[in-house]
């Protein structure tokens, strides 16, 4: 089972189920992840947000290269 990892400002983390993710929509400051349950995760590289993310960078190129790597497999 795979996960991807988000690390928050205050040192905590968030885990989220790879397979559990049915959308995602990624912008210049901000990532928001659509899982199966319905509910939207919303993530942000701005330090003075609520749902600021250290590793912004890592999440947002782990996510587009999941992406390639599906779409590669696809063909």
């Amino acid at each position: 089972m795979k996960f991807i990892k988000f690390e928050f400002g205050d040192g905590t983390y968030e885990l989220i189920k790879l397979k559990s993710i049915e959308g995602i929509q990624i912008r210049e400051n901000t990532i928001t992840i659509l899982v199966t349950s319905g509910k939207d995760y919303y993530y942000t590289k701005g330090s003075e947000m609520r749902n600021y993310i250290k590793n912004f960078e890592e999440v947002k190129e782990f996510l587009l290269k999941l992406c390639d790597d599906w779409y590669g497999n696809k063909k």
